[in-house]
């Protein structure tokens, strides 16, 4: 008699794990379904975020392209400015005398001789 009860007792311990292992698939099937769903929420996020950053970088590399050539410009621009100062500097300039008269153009004059 003690073996059939302890008999019974193993194959009720048994199919109490039994049922327990089966229950906590169906439990883990709900969570995994869960936590794609959230993951996949997250992982869309970061894809658009990441398209948001490499159409920023793109950008951000055309504005330092276009920065290097304004700079590139502006010393060229300043190194023509330079030449063009020493150039004018080299050059005598006429003396103008302070008594004389300034000229009148001629059609400036002929205006003033009518009215």
């Amino acid at each position: 008699m003690v073996y059939a009860i302890g008999f019974f007792a193993l194959f009720v311990a048994l199919v109490g794990l039994w049922l327990n292992s089966e229950t906590l698939k169906k439990v883990d099937a709900g969570n995994e379904a869960l936590v794609k769903s959230h993951i996949k929420a997250v992982k869309d996020a970061l894809v658009e975020s990441n398209k948001a950053v490499n159409a920023l970088a793109t950008r951000v590399a055309a504005l330092e392209k276009e920065l290097a050539a304004a700079k590139a410009a502006q010393a060229k621009a300043r190194e023509t400015l330079a030449g063009i100062e020493r150039r004018a500097k080299s050059q005598p300039q006429p003396q103008q005398d302070p008594a004389a008269k300034p000229q009148v153009p001629a059609a400036a004059a002929i205006g003033r001789d009518i009215a």
